[in-house]
């Protein structure tokens, strides 16, 4: 899972309630990612640790059948540690992205500021994937958006599922279901 905020922490809560062994989380905020194991979820740091080396390593070197990139554009770029200084170089490129997609910087005001990597969440998708396995994308890519590693994806034979969500289809289940769940609980009483 790349990403542990809401749109993260609900997919955790599918992931589990839908029979998942294991669930990964990668994200770089403290707060986030002990949330994510407040749901008994294993947790990346991506400021402390490369995270696809990282998931990697989990795997004994295979990889994850299933990754959900619920970041999206949002991506930030690591602040500190291996996986910044590795994407030091990609700077320029990171930046490119961002103006191409957003190109007024702040066209929400203050509420939504674009991410400064764009594409990373998709790249580590790819990345820490098995071969054969299966990318879901749950994290919002504007039409705008050129920038993914579909020759990546391509070579390790990953099936990529995408798109806006179906509303209408079988919510009402899956709702009270999470309203169950810790994570529900816990939004509920908000």
């Amino acid at each position: 899972m790349l990403g542990a905020g809401p749109v993260g922490q609900s997919a955790i809560t599918c992931a589990r309630l839908q029979g998942a062994g294991r669930i990964i989380v990668v994200d770089g905020v403290p707060d986030r990612l002990d949330l994510a194991r407040d749901q008994h979820a294993e947790t990346v740091d991506f400021n402390a640790e490369e995270p696809v080396e990282a998931v990697l390593d989990l795997t004994g070197g295979i990889g994850v059948d299933r990754v959900v990139d619920a970041v999206g554009v949002d991506a930030q770029r690591p602040a500190r540690g291996p996986a910044a200084e590795a994407l030091a170089g990609q700077a320029r490129e990171f930046d490119r992205e961002r103006d191409e997609i957003a190109p007024e910087q702040r066209p929400d005001g203050d509420t939504w500021v674009p991410g400064d990597a764009p594409s990373l969440a998709a790249r580590w998708a790819v990345r820490m994937a098995a071969k054969a396995g299966t990318v879901g994308t749950i994290g919002v890519y504007p039409p705008q958006v050129e920038h993914y590693p579909f020759g990546e994806a391509f070579m390790k034979n990953l099936t990529l599922r995408m798109g806006n969500c179906n509303h209408r289809s079988g919510h009402h289940g899956r709702n009270q279901r999470m309203t169950r769940s810790p994570a529900g609980r816990r939004a509920t009483r908000r």
